[in-house]
């Protein structure tokens, strides 16, 4: 089968947040890769060994909702963890105002409470 990869519709679309959520896993495994704090270290491995489950049932929920398998290309990057992070949660929050099902919605709170969670590690935990 082949993924459809596409320029997605809304910028704050389900199908854009998945690819974003996907592409954090690869993004944040590189900072958690290169820290050399152990707090730090730890708290970006908790995430990116999480948040591609999140991405995937999202996916499976819009999909089905929507008989849709396209995925369009991911947009957000930075060159501090944080930073990223916050990005991220900005796009969730505003995928989220966006999205009227209710278990799409349940599914964003869970994302970003696996990113506020990591962002109060990484600002708090030293």
């Amino acid at each position: 089968m082949m993924l459809n990869i596409k320029k997605s519709e809304s910028r704050y679309s389900v199908p854009q947040l998945v690819a974003e959520l996907l592409e954090s896993v690869t993004i944040i495994h590189k900072f958690h890769l290169v820290s050399k704090s152990y707090s730090e270290h730890k708290a970006l491995g908790g995430f990116y060994e999480e948040i591609a489950g999140f991405a995937d049932s999202l996916f499976e929920t819009f999909a089905w909702r929507n008989n849709s398998i396209e995925i369009p290309r991911p947009t957000l990057t930075d060159v501090n963890a944080i930073s990223y992070l916050e990005k991220l949660a900005n796009f969730v929050e505003n995928a989220r105002m966006v999205t009227t099902f209710s278990d799409l919605q349940n599914q964003m709170d869970e994302v970003k409470t696996l990113i506020y969670g990591t962002l109060y590690k990484l600002k708090n935990l030293k």
